[in-house]
């Protein structure tokens, strides 16, 4: 299940603690640390077991470099 924002929106406290746990997803370059750890405090004192976290929208570019070559 996809839900909203853990800090904005209590659907997660409420679903959480029903499943085998949770994956918190951070969005690159928007997602602050203290929202992170927030979020994860909140779910800890809902008896909510974190799987682990994906870091979502990362960009890797390409350099020049490597194109020159072929």
């Amino acid at each position: 299940m996809d839900l909203p924002p853990i800090n904005r929106y209590p659907d997660a406290l409420v679903v959480g603690p029903a499943t085998d746990g949770v994956t918190l997803v951070l969005q690159a370059n928007k997602s602050r640390r203290a929202a992170a750890v927030a979020a994860v405090k909140t779910l800890e004192t809902s008896n909510t077991k974190i799987l682990g976290s994906v870091l979502n929208e990362r960009k890797y570019p390409i350099p020049d470099a490597i194109y020159d070559r072929f």
